[in-house]
């Protein structure tokens, strides 16, 4: 299934990113003791083989394996659309690089998911 299209500059999505990374304190204080946790972040796909093609800037989320000192480990859950070639598996992605973060607490509740509520909202 494509991405949903919207413009990157919609006020829903850029409040939405604002407060994902506002509040990336509470994501550290919560995935300790979370039963899964996703994160968005920033790819850069290249859309060509020659050195003059411009990377394609995704957002594509990922499941955090490891949370290390300035970074989370992922595996990649979605795939590039632009990405031509294999895209890799596992990424290390720094904390300051996150667009959003979606933990599940043992509850069955939920934490985050701001970009994702955008996106329903925008479609």
């Amino acid at each position: 299934m494509p991405p949903v299209p919207f413009d990157p500059d919609d006020e829903l999505m850029v409040r939405a990113h604002a407060e994902a990374r506002a509040s990336l304190g509470r994501f550290a204080e919560l995935l300790p003791r979370a039963a899964s946790a996703v994160v968005q972040f920033r790819f850069e796909s290249r859309a060509g083989d020659s050195a003059g093609d411009e990377p394609v800037i995704e957002h594509l989320w990922g499941e955090v394996l490891e949370r290390r000192a300035a970074s989370v480990h992922v595996r990649v859950l979605t795939p590039p659309v632009f990405h031509e070639g294999d895209p890799p598996e596992t990424l290390d992605v720094p904390l300051q690089d996150l667009g959003d973060w979606e933990i599940e607490l043992p509850d069955g509740s939920l934490e985050g998911g701001f970009t994702t509520r955008a996106t329903a909202a925008i479609a």
